[in-house]
């Protein structure tokens, strides 16, 4: 089975990440695939080709990963997942998305920090009115100023 008929030329609500590995756009499941075997192959020393899902050595591992990111991807934020992929204690072990007792400790550490920074309220402070003229100064005046008067007048 080619991938190729599910990865879009165009990006639309489903393909909304640009494909590390082809010129067109692919769903999040496909995206924190390719991210995962990157990991690999980077593991094992090697280089993907372009479209290496095509590849028969990456077909099966591909269409497999692909439907266990959707299982992660019901559950947490595709950000938490990608932060995991990322994560030093993860990205030199993980080998499948389905070694689940690996990565859903480390999924829920970045899945709590990003719900705590949604549900922060971002205080919005007040545009200053750029169209008034700035105030008069008041008060005593600067012996700058006081110096700068005695002068004018002894010209």
């Amino acid at each position: 089975m080619c991938y190729n008929a599910f990865m879009g030329k165009k990006r639309t609500s489903q393909s909304t990440f640009k494909s590390i590995y082809s010129d067109g756009f692919v769903t999040p499941a496909q995206y924190l695939t390719e991210a995962l075997c990157f990991l690999i192959a980077r593991q094992q020393g090697r280089n993907l080709s372009d479209k290496f899902w095509e590849d028969e050595e990456w077909a099966n591992f591909f269409r497999r990963q692909v439907v266990l990111a959707n299982e992660l991807l019901k559950d947490y934020d595709i950000k938490a997942i990608l932060s995991t992929l990322k994560d030093r204690r993860i990205k030199n072990k993980i080998r499948s998305l389905g070694a689940k007792f690996i990565i859903i400790p480390v999924i829920k550490e970045y899945q709590k920090k990003l719900d705590y920074q949604n549900s922060k309220v971002l205080e919005v402070t007040p545009k200053a009115d750029t169209t008034e003229k700035p105030r008069k100064p008041s008060g005593d005046r600067s012996i700058l100023s006081i110096l700068r008067d005695i002068d004018n007048e002894q010209c």
